[in-house]
């Protein structure tokens, strides 16, 4: 070999050499910084407060509408006992009936513009079919339940008769003072009581028939909104967002429209009705309410610190467990009444919120103890990071580039906040992505 071409040779190898350490030492650079990563994922968002509280008995309940119109009817009166459920009084409902038509009529409109997916519209289908099954059953079961009460009814009310009969029978014989008409007379005594609980009962299953077939329907009405929007195949994103706009549109107008008829939270007697017909209810006059009651059933009574106190509402539901019981039993409940007054503990502001369980169990006693996590919201089938991978003042974050050491800063649009520390994504970010949370120097 020429020393000329000897030359070329250790000037190319010693150029490979360069090349490979500088490669080495830019990849030990990289490598010294670490990135704790997490991944984009897509589900349901959940946002809970979490509190504690004690079971009241006969406890007074405020009666509230959650929103301001003109009072349209007013269904109960004072004295009067009710079931949970059953319709008290009415706010003028026009334009909010309004409002639900064109919104159905718009998510509708949406939905027939877009394809159909078979197998979920069987099971929504299906759903259907079971919620109209469900439905007969009640009517079937409250109508024996309607007719078992009125058979006792007649029972009592003829041993009643009996009783009167021969009462007065033994008061003309030997007299009231004596002691076969005083024992007569207790004997009427019961059968009268026996009675009056009878018309009592009748007229409560009565009512509970009606409040469960309007559930009942309320259901399958529901079942028929699932079906509508299954109808939609949720191919492409931006069809996707359409249906779901016009989904959570509909189901606001119909919130607002239920907010037109105030129901009985709880069984009890209605104790008070501050307003008449006509008069309106003004968003200033909220705070008084429309009327009182005395709960029949036991009330769950908690406070809520004013850190959360604006994210609870009147209706939403509530997980419960019970001290006294397996931490495992589940009990759930619903919001009935936020006090608007405020009780100082500790230097700490609380206000009192009330609710009312679902069914009745036997076990529970005044004064026991439970944990309650009630339910701010639940959204859907969205995308999610921890809260931690924000940056530049929670607009931004640093999403790991494929090459697993490179990194890239992304403006982000957020929406709500969850529990854990999770935040929900709306636009900048695809299901998969890495997102950095944590930066480490090696």
């Amino acid at each position: 070999m020429s020393k000329k071409k000897k030359i070329i040779f250790w000037l190319f190898v010693g150029g490979l050499i360069i090349l490979g350490l500088g490669g080495y030492f830019l990849k030990r650079k990289k490598a010294a910084v670490e990135y704790v990563t997490e991944t984009v994922t897509r589900g349901d968002l959940l946002k809970e407060v979490s509190v504690t509280g004690k079971i009241l008995s006969k406890e007074e309940v405020n009666l509230n509408f959650e929103t301001a119109g003109r009072i349209k009817e007013i269904k109960a009166s004072v004295g009067q006992e009710v079931v949970k459920g059953e319709v008290l009084a009415t706010i003028e409902d026009e334009i909010l009936a309004k409002e639900v038509e064109k919104a159905r009529l718009t998510w509708e409109k949406i939905l027939a513009e877009n394809g159909t997916s078979t197998d979920a519209i069987r099971e929504a289908e299906q759903t259907v079919k079971n919620a109209e099954k469900y439905l007969e059953e009640i009517k079937k079961l409250d109508k024996e339940k309607e007719a078992s009460a009125e058979q006792a009814l007649e029972a009592a009310k003829k041993y009643y008769n009996d009783a009167l009969v021969y009462y007065e029978q033994v008061v003309a014989d030997q007299g009231i003072n004596s002691s076969q008409a005083k024992s007569a007379k207790m004997t009427l005594t019961t059968a009268e009581n026996n009675r009056d609980s009878a018309e009592k009962n009748l007229k409560v299953v009565k009512k509970t028939s009606d409040v469960n077939q309007v559930s009942a329907q309320g259901t399958l009405s529901s079942a028929k909104d699932k079906l509508r929007t299954v109808q939609s195949e949720y191919a492409q994103k931006s069809r996707n967002a359409a249906v779901a706009s016009a989904k959570i549109t509909y189901e606001q107008a119909v919130s607002n429209w239920e907010k037109a008829s105030l129901k009985a939270p709880v069984n009890g007697l209605i104790t008070k009705i501050n307003y008449r017909r006509g008069e309106m209810l003004g968003t200033a006059s909220l705070n008084n309410s429309f009327g009182k009651m005395i709960a029949e059933d036991f009330v769950l009574e908690a406070d809520i610190p004013e850190s959360d106190i604006t994210k609870i509402q009147l209706g939403q539901s509530a997980e419960i467990s019970f001290d006294s019981l397996d931490t495992e039993e589940k009990f759930f409940a619903q919001v009935i009444e936020i006090e608007p007054s405020a009780t100082v503990m500790q230097e700490v502001v609380y206000y009192k919120v009330k609710l009312s369980l679902e069914k009745y169990d036997s076990r529970l006693k005044e004064g026991m103890s439970f944990d309650a996590d009630i339910k701010v919201f639940r959204k859907e089938n969205v995308l999610m990071i921890p809260k931690r991978a924000l940056i530049g003042g929670g607009e931004s974050v640093r999403v790991l580039l494929s090459d697993g050491f490179s990194t890239q800063e992304r403006k982000i649009e957020k929406g709500v906040e969850g529990n854990d520390g999770l935040i929900e994504v709306l636009k900048g970010l695809e299901e998969g992505e890495k997102v950095v949370v944590l930066e480490k120097n090696n």
